[in-house]
């Protein structure tokens, strides 16, 4: 569907054009339309949005195209270019609803006019089989409702497709938003029809403001620490895809059992005597074992560069800390010790302000006051605790902070670990294991409860109860045996963490977990957005 929209824009512009498309938007691109695809329609050429430098545009072409979100920058961007060059033909396709913000922009610079817009309706991107994302920016405050409208939209699209989805769980403002406007869409546009074969039992609609601790905590698995350190965007990262699926959601650890089942092969062939044995070899599995090693040289190169960027004594430093922070398990001197002696050695700001978050002015006065306008939207979202003049103030509000954010009053006492081995291989593998057993995500802990016990009433009673809600209270729970798929909705984002969780979760209990989130969470970039910092 959104493949055929983006076609109908193109072709509603008529003539040859040339292409140009927001940074963010060139993944996007890539997984809706191949070039050959845009060339049948008259786009001979697709370039890149540079905000810092002028587009290179073929003068033989008719019709320039910009492909991009209304944001004010790139309104003021695109103002530019066309004044620089006013006798053409413009358009812009616009991926969004939020036309009004570029009308005024236009307007204001004289431009009224000499530009047409289309609206195009960026749906649901598949990264994987098992998840989807609308790709939308890292939200701020002010972009809430429209994350929420936008999966509204997706959801109506679903269930038009496959049949309506009987049961809804809501957890947080966000989701029941995300509700209530589904239900507006449905009486706009006509409920979705009822199948007999519904491919899809439950929605769970989870706002990632009721977690974020899953964002900020360090995650071990191979795809979440790539994802650190080189960030995924549309679900590729920069150097390709390292190794397969199945060992991207693994712990790092694995992958020096990877290389060491790799090497036993390649030794293998030194012991063959015989000459049959060898042909054997080479014709049935040395291709295979050559084609694995050259993907594992990228990943160790990846893991080489994350050791470099961080040591094992530093990096387990700070994964402690951040597992003795999430389990209340800490003592406050020596967590206010290590994070002030990180802001002395000016380590990195965005990775400090992780932990201060987990725990919280040595950091402005070292990076600099202009810095007020992060710790005012952390405030705001409860993600830093200002120091009263108790001093227990601070460690009471974290705590609960704590409590309503995990299940953890609902579960046993977690271990008590006082120094973790991020490269321990005999770990148990539970959906704790993304965070070395100290914390599982929230969206994963009431996946797994609704599955085992049906509706929980002490979510309620931990989340409080104008944040749950249930569009079928009396509906039987998930049920494995009678094949059908659970949808799990992220509003706000969802890290790679969660979906590995999630993954083991359904990989465990026979199930089939389809994700479909707004984007994929970088955690630097997400504290950054906050501020709406660059």
């Amino acid at each position: 569907m959104t493949r055929e929209e983006l076609i109908h824009c193109l072709e509603s512009i008529s003539g040859t054009k040339q292409l140009v498309v927001e940074n963010g938007l060139m993944r996007p691109l890539d997984k809706i339309a191949s070039m050959s695809l845009l060339q049948e329609h008259n786009c001979h050429r697709v370039l890149r949005l540079d905000m810092s430098r002028a587009v290179q545009w073929e003068e033989s072409i008719e019709h320039r195209v910009f492909l991009l979100r209304p944001t004010l920058a790139l309104a003021k961007k695109v103002c530019e270019l066309i004044k620089s060059q006013p006798n053409h033909h413009y358009s812009c396709i616009l991926v969004d609803c939020r036309r009004s913000l570029f009308d005024t922009e236009v307007e204001k610079q004289g431009l009224f006019g000499l530009v047409h817009f289309h609206q195009f309706n960026l749906s649901l991107i598949p990264l994987e089989s098992d998840l989807f994302s609308l790709e939308l920016p890292l939200s701020s405050s002010k972009l809430c409702t429209y994350e929420a409208l936008s999966m509204a939209k997706t959801l109506w699209q679903l269930q038009s497709l496959y049949g309506i989805i009987p049961t809804t769980y809501c957890i947080g403002p966000l989701a029941k938003e995300v509700d209530i406007h589904f239900r507006n869409i449905s009486a706009d546009q006509g409920e979705p029809a009822a199948t007999a074969d519904q491919p899809i039992s439950h929605i769970f609609l989870f706002d990632r403001q009721m977690d974020v601790v899953s964002t900020l905590m360090s995650a071990l698995t191979y795809e979440s620490m790539l994802n650190d350190y080189f960030q995924y965007s549309c679900g590729k990262i920069s150097f390709g895809e390292a190794v397969e699926t199945k060992l991207k959601q693994k712990a790092m650890w694995s992958a020096g059992a990877k290389a060491k089942t790799l090497q036993t092969s390649f030794d293998r062939a030194s012991g063959l005597n015989k000459m049959e044995d060898m042909k054997s070899f080479v014709s049935n599995e040395l291709k295979g074992l050559k084609d694995q090693h050259k993907q594992l040289e990228i990943h160790i190169s990846a893991c080489e560069t994350i050791l470099e960027e961080s040591t094992a004594k530093s990096a387990n430093e700070r994964f402690a800390l951040e597992q003795a922070l999430v389990q209340g398990k800490f003592d406050a001197a020596e967590a206010s010790k290590f994070i002030e002696n990180c802001i002395r050695r000016r380590l990195n700001q965005w990775n400090v302000l992780q932990l201060a978050c987990l725990w919280s002015g040595m950091f402005l006065r070292t990076y600099g006051y202009d810095q007020l306008p992060l710790f005012c939207h952390l405030k705001l979202r409860g993600l830093l605790v200002e120091r009263q003049n108790t001093p227990s103030s601070a460690l009471t509000a974290l705590r609960e902070g704590r409590r309503r954010q995990s299940l953890a009053a609902a579960n046993p006492a977690l271990p008590k670990k006082k120094t973790m081995d991020i490269w321990r291989t005999n770990r148990k593998a539970n959906l704790g294991y993304v965070f070395s057993d100290a914390y599982v995500p929230l969206v994963c802990r009431i996946v797994e409860q609704t599955v085992s016990e049906g509706q929980d009433l002490k979510l309620k009673k931990i989340l409080g109860e104008q944040n749950v809600f249930c569009t079928n209270p009396t509906a039987a729970k998930p049920d494995n045996r009678i094949r059908k798929a659970i949808l799990v909705c992220c509003v706000g984002g969802v890290t790679y963490a969660e979906v590995a969780c999630l993954r083991a979760f359904a990989q465990n209990n026979d199930f089939r977990i389809i994700i479909v989130t707004t984007s994929i969470i970088h955690r630097e970039s997400y504290l950054q957005n906050l501020a709406m910092v660059d």
